[in-house]
């Protein structure tokens, strides 16, 4: 079953309390509070947003899982990679194999576009998520994924 929603402009406000809700438990432990809200003030306003979802080289995927919206991932097809923008989930879903979803589709979207290269940008701070990535990455790499 494929779990994944396309996001369009009529879900604009779903993500944008997505976007915010997710990035501060993303890192609230990381970032000074007051830094945090004038980012997503900023980056996740209605307008901002609106601009991502009709610029034609972003694409917007939700993760339902039994009707509920556990994350989003947001990718960019590029001349020569697929690049990874927002991989983001609510704090209750972490370690239940969702974040290997939305990298897997990533990876996938990335062969199927026949790119070799995926990337992703990841805060320096944020070692969990470093972590993570690390992983996958290296197990891409091992299954020849590319």
């Amino acid at each position: 079953m494929d779990n994944f929603k396309i996001v369009t402009l009529k879900e604009l406000e779903d993500l944008q309390k997505l976007s915010k809700k997710t990035y501060i438990e993303a890192f609230s432990e990381l970032i000074e509070k007051d830094d945090i809200y004038k980012f997503i003030d900023d980056k996740y306003s209605i307008d901002n947003l609106t601009k991502d979802l009709n610029d034609e080289l972003n694409h917007f995927l939700f993760y339902v899982d039994k009707g509920l919206v556990c994350g989003y991932i947001m990718y960019s097809i590029k001349s020569d990679s697929v690049e990874i923008n927002r991989l983001y989930m609510l704090k209750q879903f972490k370690g239940l194999g969702i974040g290997t979803k939305l990298m897997d589709k990533g990876a996938m979207e990335a062969r199927k576009n026949h790119k070799k290269k995926l990337s992703l940008g990841v805060l320096e701070k944020n070692v969990k998520a470093l972590s993570f990535y690390q992983k996958k990455d290296s197990t891409y790499m091992k299954q020849k994924k590319y």
